[in-house]
C-alpha cells in the first residue's frame, strides 16, 4: 500500500468495545524510494466511537496515547498532524464513496473555520489502513480530535458537543449548577468540572439558545451579536449549505463560547453531498437526487440572513470571494474530492476495504457526487444572489 498503516494490538488480544481496552498502538509510513518506512509507536486505550458506529460492522475508535507504565498521557505528531495524544480511527462505513468527511472538512479550513483565538477550528486527517490483532480491518480516516485546542478555546472559555436534536430551554440551561457537564443533550466537553475557573459556559450557551430559538425576529437581531460571533454563524451556514449538512443543524455542532461568544463548528459530516438518513442499520444512507435543490435550516444563520442587518450583504461578499477563488466551484469540490478518490484507489486500500466488508456501501466513480455539487452549486449561486438585505 501507498497509504500509512497502523497497527492495535489490545492485551491479550481483548475484545475492543465501549471502554477503554489497553493496546499496542503503532504506525508505519509507507517506504520512500527505498528508504524504511518510519515507525511510531506508543502505549494506549481504545474504544468504540459513536453510538450509530457501535451498530455497524465496521466501526470508528477512539484512541489515547499514553507512556509506556501507563502513568500519563503520551503526546505524539503523527502523520503530519499536530502534536497529540487523542486520535480517532473513522470507519467511512455508510458513504458510498468514503471520501465525504474528508472534503467536507477541506472546505470547512477554507470557507469558514472562523478563527477563534490562534486555532483555525479544523481538523488535520490522513488515510490509513489499519490492522487490529492481526486482522485486517479496511482503510480508516485517521484524524485529530475536535477539543478546546481546535476551537481556540482557553481558560475562561467552554466547548459543548450537541449529541440529539432536542433544544432544551434556556431558562434550564441557565439554571444549571456550573460544574454540570450534561444535559438535554448537550455535553459540555471543556473544561472539566475540576479545571473549572468560575466559567461554565452555560450562562453563554444559554443566551444563545434565547437569543435563536426563542426570541422574535426584532429582539433577535438586538440580542444575538451580544452572544455568538455572527460572522462565524454566517459562515458557517454558508458551509452547511455547501455539504447539504442535513445533520449539522443543531446536533453534530461544536459550539465554542470564547471570550463571551458562541461559534459553531462541524463533527460528523456523512450525511452530505446528496446523502440522507434511510433509518436501516446496515447501510443507513442512501441517495436522494433531490435533496440539491433545498435549503438547510440552520436557525442562527436562517434568522441573521433575515432580521440582521448587513448578514445577507456578507454572505452574499463571502460567496463570489470564495468562488472567484475557485473554493466552491464544481470543479475546485471535485479536484479536492478526486485527490481522495484516488488515494483511496490507487493505494488499493478501497478494493482491500470491500474484500474485508463486503456489504459495506460503496460506489465504482463519483459520478452521482459530482452531479449533485454541480446542482448544489448552481442552486445555491441563484439562491444567494436573491437574497436582500434586513438593513435595507
Amino acid at each position: 500500500t501507498t497509504l500509512p498503516v497502523i497497527t492495535i494490538d489490545t492485551d491479550n488480544h481483548n475484545k475492543i468495545d465501549n471502554y477503554d481496552v489497553p493496546c499496542r498502538f503503532s504506525v508505519f509510513t509507507p517506504r520512500n524510494e527505498g528508504s524504511a518506512a518510519f515507525v511510531a509507536s506508543s502505549a494506549a486505550t481504545i474504544h468504540i466511537r459513536g453510538a450509530t458506529s457501535a451498530s455497524l460492522p465496521k466501526t470508528s475508535y477512539r484512541v489515547s496515547l499514553y507512556r509506556d507504565d501507563y502513568s500519563d498521557t503520551n503526546k505524539l505528531p503523527l502523520l503530519g498532524m499536530r502534536n497529540d495524544d487523542d486520535w480517532i480511527l473513522y470507519a467511512s462505513y455508510s458513504d458510498e464513496a468514503k471520501i465525504r468527511d474528508a472534503v467536507a472538512w477541506d472546505l470547512w479550513g477554507k470557507i469558514g473555520a472562523y478563527t477563534a483565538g490562534d486555532a483555525p477550528g479544523t481538523l488535520a486527517l490522513r488515510y490509513t489502513e489499519v490492522i487490529i490483532n492481526g486482522n485486517y480491518h479496511g482503510f480508516y480516516v485517521f484524524m485529530e480530535r475536535f477539543d478546546q485546542k481546535s476551537a481556540g478555546v482557553d481558560d475562561g472559555d467552554a466547548l459543548f458537543i450537541v449529541k440529539d436534536w432536542n433544544i432544551p430551554p434556556s431558562s434550564e440551561l441557565r439554571a444549571l449548577p456550573p460544574l454540570t457537564t450534561f444535559y438535554g443533550g448537550v455535553e459540555r466537553k471543556y473544561p472539566d468540572p475540576d479545571e473549572m475557573k468560575g466559567y461554565s459556559g452555560w450562562e453563554t450557551f444559554a443566551d444563545f439558545v434565547k437569543a435563536v430559538y426563542e426570541s422574535d425576529g426584532p429582539t433577535f437581531a438586538k440580542t444575538v451579536d451580544r452572544c455568538a460571533n455572527v460572522n462565524n454563524m454566517l459562515d458557517y451556514w454558508l458551509f452547511i449549505q455547501l455539504i447539504m449538512g442535513q445533520d449539522n443543524t443543531w446536533k453534530n455542532t461544536f459550539y465554542a463560547a470564547v471570550d463571551g461568544y458562541i461559534h459553531s463548528f462541524p463533527w460528523d459530516m456523512d450525511v452530505t453531498f446528496g446523502l440522507s438518513w434511510s433509518g436501516e442499520v446496515k447501510n443507513y444512507l442512501y441517495q436522494n437526487p433531490g435533496s440539491a435543490d433545498w435549503l438547510i435550516e440552520f436557525e442562527c444563520g436562517r434568522r441573521l440572513i433575515k432580521y440582521y442587518p448587513g448578514a445577507a450583504e456578507y454572505v452574499k461578499k463571502r460567496w463570489k470571494e470564495l468562488y472567484q477563488q475557485g473554493i466552491i466551484t464544481p470543479a475546485g469540490i471535485m479536484e479536492v474530492a478526486e485527490g481522495y478518490w484516488n488515494e483511496l484507489h490507487k493505494s488499493g486500500a478501497f478494493k482491500r476495504n470491500l474484500q474485508r466488508w463486503p456489504d459495506t456501501s460503496y460506489v465504482e466513480n463519483l459520478d452521482f457526487f459530482e452531479k449533485t455539487v454541480k446542482r448544489r452549486v448552481v442552486y445555491l449561486s441563484n439562491y444567494i444572489a436573491s437574497l436582500k438585505d434586513a438593513g435595507k
